[in-house]
């Protein structure tokens, strides 16, 4: 369900049903949602995430500064994964979401792109884990300080 806000009233709309991908003039394909979380009704997910490994996760860290300054101030998270989306320029088609599990906390990072660079990495939404996804990573993840690796 997604809410709409238009001067002082709230509008509900429900999403259509899956519309086939199809390439636009850019190159793009473009995507249909089925269902848009109502926080972030900007971003549409494309396909499954992709879980990181801590390799993976660490070479993030090394040439992202905003995700490094977040785990210097909280500590590793407990999973990480890249997640592929269909969003308006200048944000670039992926983000990073990293959890929380003992805070019960999920953060979602993306990139945007400057003069064709992806320049720029923001926090662009931090909230609670999702009562579904939490117990699938709960069910995944192994215990420990850093516990990006999976059953």
């Amino acid at each position: 369900m997604l809410v709409v806000w238009s001067s002082l009233s709230v509008s509900v709309a429900t999403p259509t049903a899956p519309v086939a991908a199809t390439e636009g003039s850019d190159g793009r394909f473009a995507h249909g949602c089925t269902a848009v979380a109502v926080e972030r009704p900007y971003v549409c997910d494309v396909g499954e995430p992709k879980a990181l490994s801590r390799e993976s996760f660490s070479q993030i860290l090394e040439v992202d500064a905003g995700v490094r300054a977040m785990v210097a101030r909280i500590g590793m998270p407990s999973y990480a994964e890249l997640q592929e989306v269909d969003v308006d320029e200048p944000w670039m088609s992926y983000e990073l979401r990293v959890y929380y599990l003992a805070y019960g906390k999920m953060m979602v990072f993306g990139r945007a792109m400057i003069l064709g660079n992806p320049q720029i990495s923001l926090l662009r939404h931090e909230g609670s884990i999702p009562a579904a996804k939490r117990a699938r990573l709960a069910s995944r993840v192994v215990a420990g300080p850093f516990a990006l690796a999976t059953q």
